[in-house]
C-alpha cells in the first residue's frame, strides 16, 4: 500500500536543550509515517487543528511514539466533521471526501455570496487567499484544481457540480480571454486559434462529433454566443463537459479533433443566432468544401431512455439519441447578447449522500484489475482503436465482467464507474485486433470463420477472438493471418462484434491470472470489501485477514493511484480492526 501524505504545518516543541528537540523532531517524524490512521480516514483529506501529544520521552522508542499519536488521532477523529457542516469552523478536525471536494466547496461558497473564514481553508486550499476579490479567486480556482491528482477530470467534477447547482455560468464569466490557450492546453488542443493549420478533409475523414446531453448543448450554446466560435474558452469548455461523464476521453488521441467536430456542429446549429455568418470552424475562408464534406448536423446524447437495457443490464444500447438535441437547445436559447442565469438551487447537495461513504460489496476484487489492464496495455491499446473512447470501452469492460460474474446494477462497485455512454447507431462494424505480444497466451494454431462481410480470427480453443474485421484486413490483423496454420470453420456466429472483443479481454485476463497469478477470475473479483467513491476518486477497503500473498507477489494490490483511462484515483486499503470502517493500511 502506499502511505497517503501527512503533512504537519507547525511543529511545537519544548526542550531542555537542542538535542532533545532534534530528537523528539526524528520521533515525531518516524511515527507519522508508520502511524496506523483511524478508521474512516480512507481517502479523505483530513485537516486536525491541533494535535496535542503530551510528553514524548527522548529515550522512548519510535514505536511507543507512533502508538501515542494514533491514539491521540483516534480522539481527535471522534469529533471530527465534514467541512461543509456548519459546525465546521468550531471543530477540531474537518474532512473533505476527496483532494477535488474542498476547491468545488470553495467555489460554490463563493458563489452564493456565504463567508470563508473557516480556519481550515487556507490548508485545504493553499493557494487561497481571503483579501482576493470573489472574481479572482474563482478564476484562481480553476487552474488550482488542475493540479490535483485527477486533473482535467477534477475540473470537469466542478463544473458539473456547479451546473447542477445552477451556478456554473458565475465560474465561466471569471475567465478570461487570454486563459484559452493555456486552460485548452490541458486538452491537448491544438493551437485552436489558427484553422488553416489543419485541413477540413483530415477532420471529415477522422473525427466525430463527442457525445452530449441536452442541459450541456444548451451551456455550449450560451458561451458560444458569449465568447464567439474561436475563442479556445470554448473548445476547452466542451471538451472538460465531456471528460467530466465521459473520463476516458482524458486520454484519447485524437480528442482535440473531436472537439473540432463538435464544434462544427455547434456552431453550424447555432449559426442563425450569431449576428454574422460563422463557417464551419476548420474550414478557412480560402478553402471550398468538396462535395461530398457534410458537417455534422446533431450531435449524439447520452440519455438512454428509461428500460433501455438488457435482461443482464448490459451493454447499455438506446434508440433514441435526440438527434435534434442542439436545434432544440438553440432555439430556446435567448436571441439577445445577454447570459441566460439559472436559478441556483440552494438545497442541492453538492454531492450524492452515497459518495465518500464506505458500502459494502461482494465484489471489492473487480479494481485489481486496474493494474492488470495496465499490465496488459490498455491505455497503447485504446489509441489503436480510437473508436474504443467513443464507446467508453474500459468502463464498459469492467461492467461487463462485473455483469458477468453477478454483479447486479445496483452493486457499489458498477456504481462507482464511470456511466456508460450508450452505444451510438452508427457504430455497427467494430474491427479490432489483440496486441501480437499476446500471443502466448493464446492457444496454438489459428481459425478463420467467414461471415458475409466480417471475419474473425480465432485462437486454436476457438474461445478467443484475436481479431475481427470487415471487407479487408488491417495491418495488425495481418501479424495474426500470418502467424501460424490456419484453417477455415464452418459454424455461424451472432455475437455482436462488440461482445467478441470485451469477451476476448475477458479471456485474456482469465488466462493471465491463471498462467502468473495461480487465481481465477472469479476468486480475484468476488472479494467482499466496501467501495467509497466520488466524481473523481475511489477508494477500496479489505479486511488485512484476506491479504493473499498471490495477488501480492504479483503487485495486483499496489495502489493504481491516478489511472487516466478510468479518470478516477484508485487507492486500496486493509483493514485490521474489528470495525472494519476504513481504517488505511
Amino acid at each position: 500500500m502506499n502511505t497517503p501524505d501527512r503533512l504537519i504545518d507547525r511543529l511545537t516543541l519544548r526542550a531542555t536543550d537542542e538535542a532533545h528537540v532534534r530528537r523528539g523532531v526524528l520521533l515525531i517524524e518516524d511515527a507519522l509515517r508508520t502511524a496506523s490512521l483511524p478508521n474512516g480516514f480512507g481517502g479523505k483529506l483530513v485537516i486536525i487543528r491541533a494535535l496535542n501529544l503530551g510528553k514524548i520521552s527522548t529515550e522512548s522508542s519510535p514505536t511507543k511514539v507512533s502508538l501515542q499519536l494514533e491514539r491521540t488521532l483516534r480522539e481527535v477523529w471522534a469529533m471530527a466533521v465534514h467541512a461543509g457542516s456548519p459546525s465546521a469552523e468550531f471543530a477540531p478536525a474537518v474532512y473533505f471526501h476527496d483532494d477535488v471536494e474542498p476547491y468545488i466547496l470553495l467555489a460554490t461558497r463563493v458563489l452564493q455570496h456565504q463567508p470563508v473564514s473557516g480556519w481550515f481553508w487556507a490548508n485545504a486550499v493553499p493557494t487561497w487567499q481571503p483579501h482576493r476579490s470573489p472574481h479572482e479567486m474563482l478564476r484562481g480556482l480553476v487552474y488550482d484544481v488542475m493540479e490535483t491528482r485527477a486533473g482535467i477530470v477534477g475540473v470537469g467534477a466542478l463544473l458539473t457540480t456547479l451546473a447542477d447547482m445552477g451556478l456554473v455560468d458565475g465560474l465561466l464569466t471569471c475567465l478570461h480571454a487570454s486563459d484559452g490557450p493555456l486552460l485548452s492546453q490541458h486538452l491537448g488542443w491544438s493551437n485552436a486559434a489558427c484553422p488553416d493549420k489543419m485541413p477540413h478533409v483530415f477532420l471529415r475523414a477522422r473525427a466525430r462529433p463527442l457525445p452530449i446531453n441536452r442541459r450541456d448543448a444548451a451551456l455550449w450554446m450560451r458561451w458560444l454566443k458569449r465568447w464567439g466560435p474561436k475563442d479556445d474558452r470554448l473548445a476547452w469548455l466542451i471538451g472538460t463537459t465531456v471528460i467530466a461523464q465521459h473520463p476516458v476521453y482524458a486520454q484519447a488521441a485524437e480528442f482535440d479533433w473531436q472537439i473540432a467536430a463538435t464544434l462544427n456542429a455547434l456552431i453550424q446549429t447555432e449559426a442563425p443566432l450569431l449576428d454574422e455568418d460563422v463557417e464551419p470552424y476548420w474550414v478557412s475562408s480560402n478553402t471550398s468544401q468538396s462535395p461530398d464534406f457534410r458537417a455534422p448536423t446533431h450531435l449524439l446524447v447520452n440519455e438512454p431512455p428509461q428500460d433501455s437495457h438488457t435482461a443482464n443490464d448490459y451493454p447499455v444500447e438506446v434508440e433514441d439519441y435526440y438527434p435534434s438535441a442542439l436545434k432544440d437547445s438553440a432555439d430556446s436559447a435567448a436571441p439577445n447578447d445577454t447570459i441566460p442565469s439559472e436559478q441556483p438551487d440552494f438545497d442541492a447537495p453538492i454531492f450524492s449522500p452515497a459518495w465518500g461513504t464506505p458500502q459494502p460489496t461482494a465484489f471489492a476484487g473487480l479494481f485489481l484489475l486496474l493494474p492488470l489492464l495496465n499490465h496488459l496495455g490498455i491505455g497503447e491499446w485504446l489509441d489503436a482503436h480510437p473508436m474504443t473512447y467513443e464507446l467508453d470501452f474500459p468502463a464498459r469492460l469492467l461492467h461487463f465482467c462485473a455483469a458477468r460474474l453477478g454483479a447486479a446494477p445496483d452493486d457499489p462497485v458498477r456504481l462507482a464507474l464511470p456511466t456508460l455512454n450508450p452505444i451510438p447507431p452508427e457504430i455497427n462494424d467494430f474491427e479490432f485486433a489483440l496486441p501480437a505480444h499476446w500471443a502466448d497466451l493464446a492457444q496454438p494454431g489459428r481459425i478463420l470463420q467467414m461471415m458475409a462481410r466480417r471475419a474473425v480470427v480465432w485462437d486454436g480453443s476457438e474461445r478467443l477472438a484475436l481479431a475481427v474485421w470487415h471487407d479487408t484486413p488491417s495491418t495488425a490483423v495481418e501479424a495474426w493471418l500470418s502467424a501460424d496454420p490456419m484453417w477455415e470453420s464452418s459454424g455461424e456466429l451472432d455475437m455482436p462484434d462488440l461482445d467478441l472483443v470485451l469477451n476476448a479481454w475477458l479471456v485474456v485476463m482469465r488466462r493471465w491470472l491463471r498462467r502468473f497469478v495461480s487465481i481465477g477470475l472469479y476468486d480475484l473479483i468476488r472479494r467482499p470489501g466496501q467501495i467509497a467513491f466520488t466524481r473523481t476518486h475511489l477508494d477500496i477497503f479489505w479486511d488485512g485477514r484476506m491479504a493473499d500473498m498471490r495477488i501480492r507477489r504479483a503487485g495486483l494490490d499496489l495502489d493504481p493511484g491516478w489511472v487516466a483511462w478510468l479518470g478516477r484515483v484508485v487507492q486500496f486499503h486493509y483493514l485490521f480492526d474489528d470495525d472494519q470502517s476504513g481504517q488505511s493500511g
